[in-house]
């Protein structure tokens, strides 16, 4: 594993004026320090240093004193986006859902999957995650009700910032009109006892959920040059319903209940692909429903294997022998088509970014 080396994007302070300069390190043995900074009497620079972190008194830093750092590596990935073999997609989606595995069962969400932080390393052949910043432990209730992550990409819950896999209540059964006619007095409305909402929290299932939707955007938004879609304005059509980057959307959590591609896929896509998707969705609709059959409790992971189940349902002998020299070319070649990652959210709407790029691996 190479070393990794940490530049500092300094800002302008009163020790430090406006000017483009920088400094590298190397992280030291200590892993339970933080960085400060402190103006060099030589230079002016502001120079990292590392402090042990007190539990007890938390060190403060003032404004004029942070700064921005960036762990660049030698190696790089590419993004899903930009990656042109379909088999490598798959490989890494196939990686990446391990991962998820691993980092939910060690009890943290991810809650940013998208296409520009997923990535396929081709000397490794594997595929990488990158992006942890919006990562958090799953019983961390600070975050209730917080949406991040890319509209294009967030779960159907996530979106719409509620469960929506519960059992609904029955109503209980009326008595026939005829025995009401005789009473004198109005009957009141018989009472339907509703649990109280939970505060949504982000959970494993929504992450994993995100990565469905990267394939779903894959499939969509390239197209197989040996045998292309054979019906443009449907695809058009199903890509602006599917991936408008509206938090209000209404049409992603029918479509992951009962996914239709119709006839606007390329053949290579439609025979394989498709019906790898549905089932891959088959698996988590029926995991949402284990975890919130006992709502308001929810619990996630009361489908332990849904991991191995997703990935049995798109990495198959079958469906690789099917796609294996399938190079996709994009369908929109406009950069502002194509939704990045790390730019700012909105609480109502994520505005497309100004393309993508190959990024470091993380």
């Amino acid at each position: 594993m190479k070393k990794a080396r940490t530049v500092a994007l300094l800002s302008p302070s009163k020790s430090n004026p406006p000017k483009k300069q920088s400094i590298g390190f190397s992280f030291s043995e200590d892993q339970d320090a933080e960085f400060i900074t402190h103006a060099s009497q030589d230079s002016g620079l502001q120079v990292p240093q590392r402090v042990v972190h007190n539990s007890l008194q938390e060190t403060k830093i003032p404004n004029d004193q942070r700064y921005h750092y960036r762990i660049v590596f030698e190696e790089y990935a590419t993004t899903i986006y930009d990656e042109r073999y379909l088999a490598n997609i798959l490989k890494a989606i196939a990686d990446v859902l391990l991962a998820l595995r691993l980092i939910h069962f060690a009890g943290w969400v991810h809650r940013d999957i998208s296409g520009g932080n997923l990535y396929y390393h081709k000397e490794r052949n594997i595929g990488l995650i990158g992006d942890l910043e919006y990562a958090k432990k799953v019983d961390d209730q600070s975050h209730h009700n917080v949406r991040t992550g890319t509209p294009y990409f967030m779960a159907s819950e996530a979106l719409g910032n509620k469960y929506s896999f519960y059992p609904i209540t029955p109503q209980p059964p009326r008595a026939p009109l005829e025995l009401y006619e005789s009473i004198p007095v109005p009957v009141p409305a018989l009472k339907v006892d509703t649990p109280t909402p939970p505060p949504f929290n982000h959970n494993a299932l929504h992450d994993i959920e995100s990565v469905w939707w990267v394939l779903v955007y894959t499939i969509l938004f390239n197209d197989d040059p040996a045998g292309p879609s054979p019906n443009t304005s449907d695809r058009q059509h199903l890509m602006n319903k599917l991936f408008d980057g509206q938090f209000n959307t209404t049409s992603r959590l029918p479509f992951l209940r009962d996914p239709q591609f119709g006839t606007c896929l390329p053949s290579s896509f439609s025979s394989s692909l498709a019906p790898a998707l549905r089932e891959y969705a088959k698996h988590l609709t029926a995991a949402f429903s284990a975890a919130e059959k006992d709502y308001p409790i929810i619990q996630p992971l009361a489908t332990p294997q849904i991991h191995e189940d997703c990935i049995s349902a798109f990495y198959t002998e079958g469906i690789l022998g099917v796609i294996k020299n399938v190079e996709m070319v994009h369908v929109k070649i406009r950069a502002q088509d194509v939704p990045g990652s790390g730019q700012k959210r909105s609480s109502n709407h994520l505005g497309e970014p100004e393309g993508s790029q190959k990024k470091k691996s993380r």
